[in-house]
């Protein structure tokens, strides 16, 4: 409360889940801080209102940079090896180039944010929860992530982060490939 102050922010300025987590504790200052910092650049804040980029613009300051390194190193190399690939054919099968070049450019996007580490806002669970929901929910967002406010994490918690996250995975890319399959068909 003290950071909103000096921010010259009141609490309701807050998206609902981090001001949920400020008033539970479950954030530190320093994120509250790094938010207002953030908010100020017209593109981070249109960022902070998803959730899921909120959660990692907070957790590392440069996960933008590594986004569009990863996105854009991508490209190249993908636009490259389709080219060394096709030579003559290249502009001939452009459609199967764009389309292979969209699904890398989606597949690197998910490669970095998947894994990123995360402040995670999630709400309490309900009580009546079940008991795998319940281990799930605990569960840190990222194998790595480092707990906050006096949590800490068991090995199978991070296990379970780890099973999370290659079911995350194995449903992306199973989608990816079903969906540039369907751009080859037809």
């Amino acid at each position: 409360m003290f950071v909103l102050a000096q921010a010259g922010r009141k609490l309701s300025s807050l998206p609902a889940d981090l001001a949920a987590a400020v008033e539970g504790g479950r954030v530190t200052g320093d994120i509250v801080r790094r938010f207002a910092e953030m908010d100020a650049s017209p593109l981070l804040r249109w960022l902070l209102r998803f959730r899921g980029f909120r959660e990692r613009l907070l957790a590392d300051d440069l996960f933008l940079a590594k986004l569009a390194m990863e996105m854009g190193v991508g490209m190249i190399a993908k636009t490259a090896a389709e080219y060394e690939k096709r030579r003559e054919n290249f502009v001939k099968e452009i459609d199967i180039v764009i389309a292979d070049v969209v699904m890398a450019i989606v597949a690197d996007f998910m490669l970095v944010y998947l894994p990123a580490p995360t402040v995670s806002l999630q709400p309490p669970l309900a009580r009546n929860a079940g008991l795998i929901t319940s281990f799930f929910h605990n569960c840190p967002d990222n194998a790595f992530q480092i707990a906050l406010a006096g949590r800490s994490f068991s090995l199978l918690q991070r296990l379970g982060a780890i099973v999370v996250k290659y079911i995350s995975f194995y449903v992306f890319y199973t989608h990816m490939a079903a969906f540039n399959l369907g751009l080859l068909v037809n």
